[in-house]
Formats: C-alpha cells, sequence, structure tokens
C-alpha cells in the first residue's frame, strides 16, 4: 500500500447541526394567566375582598363597600404594557449551495428558543418588582422551605395546585436535602406537564421548578412564589417565525418575534426571597 494513501482519505460531514445547549422554551408563560390583547396594554380588573355584617331587624343591609374595614370590594386593575421583541438572521443563497446543514430550521430554532429566554425575563422581572420581600431563607431546612407554604397560607392564596415557586439548580440541589422533600416515602414523583420536560415536582401543593435566570448576586440568589392568577402575562402575539426571501440582499430574512408584558396582579398571591447561592460553577 502506498505511503501517501493518507492523502485519498475523505470527510464525512453531518448534515445534522448541533444547537449551542441553551435554555429553550419558556417555563414561565404556562404558569401565569394570561390574556390575549389586541392593543399596547393588558388590562386586568381587580375588586377587593369583601367583609360580612349583621343587621337588626327591620333594618337596612348594610353595603360590603361602606363596612367599617372601608371601600372592602373596591374596583381596581393593574396594567400590563407590552413590548415588541425580535431575533433575526440572514442567510445568503449561494452561501446555501455551499452547506449540507439546514440552515434556516437552525436559526429558526435558535431565534425561538432566544424570545423563550425573553419572555421568562420579562415574568421573573414583573414578579421581582410586584412581589412582596419575604428575606433570607434557608432552602436546606423544613423551616426555611416550608416557610413558602405557610406565607402562601397566611396570605389565603388558594391552595388548588396552582401554587408555584421557582429556584436555581443550587437551590434544588439544597432542598433535596430535606428527606421529606427528596425520599419517594413522603412524596412521589409526577410529570409537570407545564415546565416543558424541566426539573419540577409537586411538594406541600405547590410546583417547585428549577430556573437559570433568576437573579442572583454570585452570593445569593432571588427565589420566587406565586399563584398563577396573581401574575397576568398580556399577550400580543405568540413566538411566531416567517422566512422571507429579499432580493437586495440575495438571502432569506429568517425573524421570530414575540409581543407581550406581564404585571403582578395581587401581591398578596407572589413574594421572593433570597437564599445562599455561591452561583454558578466555575
Amino acid at each position: 500500500m502506498a505511503n501517501t494513501i493518507d492523502q485519498a482519505f475523505i470527510t464525512q460531514f453531518e448534515s445534522e447541526v448541533h444547537l449551542i445547549f441553551q435554555k429553550q422554551a419558556s417555563r414561565f408563560k404556562g404558569t401565569c394567566r394570561t390574556a390575549n390583547v389586541q392593543g399596547s396594554k393588558a388590562r386586568f380588573q381587580v375588586i377587593g375582598k369583601g367583609a360580612a355584617s349583621q343587621k337588626s331587624r327591620n333594618a337596612d343591609i348594610t353595603p360590603m363597600s361602606a363596612g367599617s374595614a372601608g371601600e372592602n370590594v373596591a374596583h381596581s386593575f393593574k396594567e400590563a404594557v407590552l413590548a415588541d421583541w425580535y431575533a433575526a438572521e440572514y442567510v445568503d443563497k449561494l452561501d446555501e449551495l455551499k452547506i449540507n446543514i439546514n440552515e434556516r430550521q437552525a436559526l429558526a430554532s435558535s431565534e425561538a428558543y432566544a424570545l423563550g429566554r425573553k419572555c421568562d425575563e420579562i415574568v421573573i422581572s414583573a414578579i421581582e418588582t410586584g412581589a412582596t420581600d419575604a428575606g433570607l431563607l434557608d432552602l436546606s431546612t423544613v423551616d426555611g422551605a416550608t416557610n413558602v407554604f405557610r406565607r402562601f397560607g397566611e396570605n389565603e392564596v388558594p391552595d388548588d395546585g396552582m401554587r408555584f415557586c421557582a429556584v436555581s439548580n443550587k437551590g434544588w440541589t439544597d432542598l433535596m436535602n430535606i428527606p421529606e422533600f427528596s425520599n419517594m416515602d413522603y412524596i412521589m414523583p409526577e410529570q409537570a406537564s407545564w415546565a416543558n420536560g424541566a426539573t419540577a415536582k409537586r411538594w406541600l401543593g405547590i410546583n417547585w421548578m428549577t430556573d437559570t435566570q433568576l437573579s442572583n448576586d454570585a452570593t445569593n440568589t432571588t427565589g420566587l412564589a406565586w399563584h398563577s392568577r396573581a401574575v397576568g402575562i398580556g399577550l400580543g402575539t405568540d413566538i411566531s417565525t416567517e422566512i422571507n426571501y429579499v432580493p437586495e440582499k440575495v438571502a432569506h430574512l429568517i425573524t421570530s418575534f414575540i409581543s407581550l408584558g406581564a404585571v403582578v396582579i395581587d401581591g398578596t398571591g407572589a413574594f421572593k426571597f433570597t437564599y445562599a447561592d455561591t452561583g454558578p460553577l466555575t
């Protein structure tokens, strides 16, 4: 055999492209109240809590709005201002002749992932802004973790399976130190369809999940807890993608876009807390 046979070796190029590992679908959008919007704002109506009263025989009934607690059933509203977000990229027509991968499909997927992360960024920011602050908790202890449950209960937030709590991966590993959270003798695993395949479980009637976009200052991370009806998302359009040919560029323009805004509707049903977290691995 010739010693130069290696000059005839060929290279097999795979047609399947690998997208860098990244958070893909939104984890928060399915956990909040969503309103489809035709306009620039979504207005969520709010009515106050009423109080019952007695009356003597033949006396007039006292309306709740005139009770001792004042305007108990006063009307108000919360508004979510919609913002438009785009993710776009060109694919040169002649460049496509030189590759054997589906560049358009890969870019469309990458754009959709980017907008999914943007959606969660907006919801997280809204909850952090409008939620009450529960202070510092130790998620590795039963007392610290169950503080989330107690706060929901004390605020009379419905225990209807729609309570949520998001922590970082470090927060999750802290929770796993609690036998009542991790041991299958106490809790059975279940499929969390709202989590889009992410790590999640229900404990104490709360849907716990992980997320990598929570605020972190390299020492502490901000955890979020909310009821689905306490946070509203105004959705002008969900993530959409279109491919258009641009003659001036001799290229296809792949464009994905979304229009949405988020707001805390009821601060008694949403709160934030901090816990020790050294941040991402180095």
